[in-house]
């Protein structure tokens, strides 16, 4: 629910993609098309992660034209059943149609954002209560360490923010 929920504010809102509200970071640096569970969510988002991170115009209309020329006809009927359920969320009584819209975003980024730290520490547990015991009955603590570090350098280098290498080319 929130992926979708994610989508079609960003289908509806496409602005709203590089303002800061997680964890005082923007969206596009705060969930990367691999932070979202469903496949196919993590698909269409990726396509609008690559149009909004490159600073290119986003419509329902013109997405689901490129779906369909590219025959991904599950994303364009996800992108619009995201985008129908987010204009049915707006159409009940309330304020402005941009802050509702933000307010959904943001709590659907925060679910997702949840949902990944949630899997992180599970996934954490998982491998210490394997690989813990074995490694520090030989003494490798330092060796545990040095292996989560270059996990967690290896999943920043494979997930590079666009908004950061855009800045970074900028400065060269």
């Amino acid at each position: 629910m929130a992926e979708q929920e994610l989508i079609g504010c960003l289908l509806r809102e496409p602005g709203l993609f590089h303002q800061t509200y997680v964890e005082g970071r923007p969206l596009d640096e705060a969930l990367t098309p691999a932070d979202l569970v469903s496949p196919q969510a993590a698909r269409l988002y990726d396509a609008l992660y690559s149009r909004l991170a490159e600073g290119g115009a986003v419509t329902l209309a013109g997405l689901l034209a490129d779906l369909a020329e590219q025959g991904q006809t599950e994303l364009a009927a996800l992108a619009t059943a995201a985008e129908s359920e987010v204009e049915a969320k707006l159409q009940a009584p309330g304020g402005e149609a941009r802050e509702r819209i933000q307010g959904m975003l943001v709590g659907a980024a925060q679910a997702l954002l949840g949902h990944q730290k949630e899997e992180a520490y599970r996934r954490t547990r998982e491998g210490a209560g394997a690989a813990a015991p074995r490694e520090l009955a030989a003494g490798d603590v330092e060796g545990q360490v040095a292996r989560r570090l270059r996990e967690l350098q290896a999943h920043l280098t494979a997930n590079p923010s666009p908004t950061r290498v855009a800045v970074v080319k900028a400065r060269e």
